[in-house]
């Protein structure tokens, strides 16, 4: 979902007919492209990152329960292989449970447990630092996407190189076959340029509904603008003024 940006409309369109001249808004291009950088920096600034100590405990729990409940801790599948924090390990197998770790199995039970097994060690190659500091790059996912609007538009907006750098949680075996879970970018397009000049500001990232969000982009974004209104009106109003003088000028040489 969009959010409307920034516009500039023909100011003073009749004084320019009256002066014969043209009037274009894109004119003001370069105050409302400033007014833009300023906004999203300020954007950056406002939107909050997940904490560093939050995201490692969490993600403790979170590799912990990746390794010790296969294939999934959220839901009892048959098969399930479940080791438990004294090294007991409990087999769910055809709606029966087994100790694979103390218990001669059935060959079929066996050969589950020997897949999901297979399976966890495949998982414990990547360690527990390693899977940490993968998901703790995407901390800064929320901040980047105002970064990624100003740079659809060419515009370079100040931010920490760790904005910049932050990327979606992956894991190893995604990595490898070079499959990133990335949000949709943020964007902004440039519309008009004779009676009215604007750029739409898009952040679909920021729309998302999540349980890592408990704030409104579209409220970072207004309170960004509101900060920086008062001087960018005040440049267009002179750059008014200074194109009429230009144009009497010329029309009194």
């Amino acid at each position: 979902m969009g959010f409307t940006g920034f516009r500039v409309y023909k100011p003073f369109g009749k004084l320019f007919k009256e002066l014969g001249a043209a009037a274009s808004a894109s004119q003001f291009a370069p105050d409302v492209k400033q007014f833009l950088k300023s906004t999203l920096k300020t954007a950056i600034q406002l939107t909050p990152a997940r904490s560093l100590s939050l995201i490692k405990k969490n993600q403790r729990r979170q590799y912990s329960n990746r390794i010790n409940y296969i294939p999934s801790f959220h839901d009892l599948l048959d098969p399930t292989l479940i080791v438990r924090t004294d090294g007991a390990q409990w087999l769910f197998f055809h709606n029966k449970w087994y100790r694979p770790d103390e218990w001669h199995l059935p060959d079929d039970a066996y050969a589950a447990y020997q897949e999901l097994m297979v399976e966890r060690d495949r998982r414990m190659e990547t360690e527990r630092d390693e899977f940490i500091a993968f998901r703790a790059q995407a901390r800064f996912l929320y901040k980047k996407s105002w970064w990624e609007i100003g740079q659809s538009v060419g515009i370079d907006v100040p931010c920490s190189q760790q904005v910049k750098d932050a990327v979606s949680r992956r894991t190893r075996s995604q990595l490898k076959r070079g499959n990133r879970q990335n949000p949709p970018k943020g964007y902004a397009q440039q519309r008009g340029g004779k009676g009215i000049y604007s750029i739409v500001v898009y952040n679909p990232f920021l729309e998302e509904t999540s349980q890592y969000k408990q704030f409104s982009g579209r409220q970072i974004l207004a309170e960004a603008m509101q900060k920086h209104q008062a001087v960018f009106d005040k440049k267009v109003a002179d750059r008014q003024v200074q194109t009429i003088l230009r144009i009497l000028r010329a029309l009194l040489a």
